[in-house]
């Protein structure tokens, strides 16, 4: 019930792409899984309960056997198939509260001004073609702010004081 993506399996409740599992809640990306709420294993027992609580919440809050709401999707309404079976205008989906994504207008050579620092920058030919052919909106960062972005994730560059391995000395 409420699923997206996910086969093979039974009472999978509020799940994506979840594979040959069963008595599974709310999780994403499991493969022959068991006794599941969020993407933690639990006992049977606890699992049980857990989910008994979780339903009945659900049930008193009216969402029990309501699909996703519309507002916890990251894509603007124009950008799903809702827009090609239920079309809607723009102001339609503003009044209701729903977001809707705006293309940004970019034509090769133009400049264009990162949302960031305000450095202006352009966009090569070669960029727009594969945006466009993967369906990727036009970054709207300058490429250091895009970088910098990215190095946030990296691991610092530092030495750590270990106690070797080998020989259980410092």
């Amino acid at each position: 019930m409420c699923t997206y993506g996910c086969y093979g399996g039974n009472d999978v409740y509020y799940s994506h792409s979840v594979m040959n599992s069963k008595d599974v809640l709310g999780s994403c990306g499991l493969k022959k899984a068991q006794y599941v709420i969020f993407n933690t294993q639990y006992s049977q027992e606890k699992y049980e309960r857990l989910f008994k609580q979780i339903k009945t919440h659900m049930l008193q809050t009216g969402d029990w056997g309501q699909y996703f709401p519309i507002e916890a999707s990251l894509f603007g309404y124009n950008e799903t198939n809702a827009q090609h079976w239920y079309p809607l205008t723009k102001t339609d989906v503003q009044q209701h509260g729903w977001q809707w994504h705006e293309p940004l207008p970019a034509q090769p050579g133009q400049s264009t001004v990162c949302t960031k620092c305000q450095r202006p920058f352009k966009y090569v030919d070669q960029e727009l073609k594969f945006y466009q052919e993967m369906h990727i909106p036009n970054p709207t960062l300058c490429y250091s702010c895009r970088y910098e972005r990215r190095r946030q994730w990296h691991n610092p560059q530092s030495l750590w004081h270990r106690q070797c391995m080998c020989t259980q000395t410092d």
